[in-house]
């Protein structure tokens, strides 16, 4: 995977459709040499909460560093 990911890590996971960008908050639960698990949860939507994603090489264009963006939407 080119992303570093770390176990912990607040992650934004763009979920696009027809109409406009969703993002759902996650975190790293379990991370591997090839993949990594992160889990749904704290999202206003309960069906959006308690999922696990997987990603991996083919997924992880669609997971960002959620401090990271909070962080750089501070300073513009």
């Amino acid at each position: 995977m080119k992303k570093h990911f770390y176990v912990g890590q607040n992650v934004l996971w763009n979920t696009p459709d027809d109409l406009f960008n969703k993002f759902v908050h996650a975190v790293i639960v379990e991370k591997k040499n090839d993949h990594c698990l992160a889990l749904t949860e704290g999202n206003e939507n309960p069906g959006q909460n308690d999922l696990m994603l997987w990603i991996d090489e083919d997924t992880e264009m669609y997971f960002f560093d959620e401090d990271m963006l909070r962080t750089l939407s501070r300073e513009l």
